[in-house]
């Protein structure tokens, strides 16, 4: 027995060495795998014999470049109009670079076909299990905790390639759906429904919303004919609540529904109580019209108002006039802490407003001030929050009708901020300081607007870099640089950057004057453009 068994370890070994010298052909890949010629430029490469015509699949394997497997599987032939392009056949296996198994997938001429396992590396459980058919993802597909084998984080049940439906799980528990409805060559409409839970097993209320996407097929074509995706296009379509919207609570019951249009609310809104009877409506095609509210039996509501809302602690108090808030509201979070005090008049806004902001330890921290006639905030909006232990305004600013117009002051974000707005536009002066205790009037920069752009000289200055900069909005002047200290002509060099950090610009500085321009890809460091100056002026040949 132990005889045989020597004999087979023997011929086993014996074809594994003729393997590996069969495999004497090398190609190279790049990450994207693409075969390249300059081996510098490689991340991996792959042996397998050219000259192989026999019948059946073919071995090859896949190397990093330094030499560990990487890969490893069979393919039918090549197909030399592809330059060398492997038709796969059989399974293929992946590995990282510490030895452990990547993934399996399972190929039948070149296309997938069956399962494709993709494993994670730290605890080799199978992360990822996708199902195919003649290279399209069919049936079901599954992503699964990588620290847990039974948890399932994201199902997906594809027909054909295309994508129906999607399921995410949190703890055990559905969290959110996304259903195909309907698509055509450039929009498809889904419905998105979200399960919002107070712990791991307790409902809270479930939000179902029908969604109209958008795009242009150029630049969202997916592989498989997918077509969901996340992110928004160019004309901001996409992810815009659209079509059908419907609340419900814990036990099912619809508390809301109405419709979006392209992300705003339109036509008939109705809220529902307990018993299902419509208790609140709002018309938001009717710009003029305001909430009105109505008893169990469906009638106007006259009289005083101490309602609490279905699905959490939080509620509000008011009165209402023939169906329409009238006098003081009042609403409260879940914590019971105030949110909002408005005062209303025939269901608009009127008189003083009031919110209310906390921070995460139930701390009042902020809170507006406003005035509203008919609806409209008018005057004064005042921002106050705690300074050394002091309530003082950190923020005004001036509406008229419901317009920002006048001046306005805002210390509350990283700058100390003031300026003046006209019909809704900055307009005039504006100035922008350092929000520091011990530096509150060093001026960061300062210009002046016109119909919301900017005009004339604007001052950039740049305390850390020992230069300040004045810019000319209407290119009457070029860029004009100044030390910091001294106002003297500024010498030296300044360093810009571009187009969401892809652009980088240096500028050699001669007397606050502009001399040259080093245009550079500031991923690759290589240099893309000079523009030479004279006089401060560009110099185009």
């Amino acid at each position: 027995m132990k005889k045989h068994i020597l004999i087979a370890v023997i011929i086993a070994a014996f074809a594994n060495i003729c393997t590996a010298q069969q495999l004497k052909d090398k190609v190279y890949f790049d990450e994207d795998w693409n075969i390249i010629n300059d081996a510098s430029k490689a991340t991996h490469y792959r042996l397998y014999n050219a000259n192989d015509q026999s019948e059946g699949p073919k071995p090859y394997k896949d190397y990093y470049i330094g030499g560990k497997l990487m890969g490893e599987g069979f393919y039918s032939r090549i197909d030399k109009r592809k330059g060398i392009g492997f038709i796969y056949q059989g399974e293929r296996k992946g590995y990282f670079e510490n030895g452990n198994i990547k993934s399996r997938l399972f190929y039948e001429e070149g296309k997938l076909d069956g399962k494709a396992i993709y494993y994670n590396d730290s605890t080799g459980l199978e992360e990822f299990v996708y199902n195919y058919k003649h290279g399209q993802l069919d049936g079901r597909q599954v992503q699964y905790s990588p620290i847990n084998e039974n948890e399932i984080l994201k199902e997906e049940l594809f027909d054909k390639g295309l994508m129906k439906k999607e399921i995410r799980y949190e703890n055990g528990n559905i969290r959110e759906t996304f259903t195909l409805i309907s698509r055509s060559e450039n929009a498809f409409v889904a419905n998105s429904t979200w399960y919002v839970r107070e712990d791991e097993d307790s409902l809270l209320s479930k939000i179902s919303v029908d969604y109209l996407y958008t795009f242009d097929p150029d630049i969202w074509y997916y592989p498989f004919q997918l077509y969901y995706v996340d992110e928004a296009d160019n004309n901001g379509d996409i992810s815009q609540r659209h079509g059908k919207y419907q609340r419900y609570d814990r036990q099912g019951r619809i508390i809301q529904d109405g419709h979006y249009n392209y992300g705003s609310k339109s036509g008939i809104w109705k809220d529902y109580n307990y018993n299902q009877k419509v208790y609140m409506v709002n018309d938001y095609d009717d710009k003029e019209s305001t909430t009105q509210y109505f008893t169990f039996d469906n009638q106007p509501f006259n009289g005083q108002w101490d309602g609490r809302l279905i699905y959490s602690k939080g509620g509000s108090i008011g009165s209402c006039k023939n169906g329409f808030r009238d006098g003081y509201w009042i609403w409260y979070d879940n914590f019971g802490r105030k949110l909002m005090e408005y005062n209303y008049k025939d269901g608009v806004k009127q008189g003083e407003v009031v919110d209310y902001y906390y921070d995460n330890d139930n701390e009042l921290y902020f809170i507006w001030e406003s005035n509203y006639v008919d609806g409209n905030i008018d005057g004064l909006k005042e921002g106050k929050g705690i300074i050394d232990g002091e309530w003082e305004t950190i923020c005004f600013y001036n509406y008229k009708n419901g317009i920002l117009d006048g001046e306005f002051q805002d210390y509350s974000d990283s700058l100390f901020i003031k300026g003046h707005f006209k019909d809704d536009e900055l307009d005039g002066y504006y100035q922008a300081y350092c929000n520091d205790a011990y530096d509150n009037n060093y001026i960061v920069r300062e210009g002046n607007y016109k119909n919301g752009e900017r005009v004339g000289e604007w001052i950039y200055r740049y305390p850390d870099d020992n230069f300040y900069e004045i810019q000319y909005c209407d290119h009457s002047a070029p860029d004009r640089f100044y030390s910091y200290y001294d106002d003297a002509p500024y010498t030296g060099t300044v360093v810009r950057y571009f187009k969401n950090g892809k652009e980088k610009q240096i500028y050699t500085i001669k007397k606050s004057f502009i001399q040259q321009i080093d245009v550079y890809d500031a991923q690759t460091g290589k240099q893309t453009n000079v523009i030479k100056f004279k006089n401060g002026l560009p110099v185009y040949k």
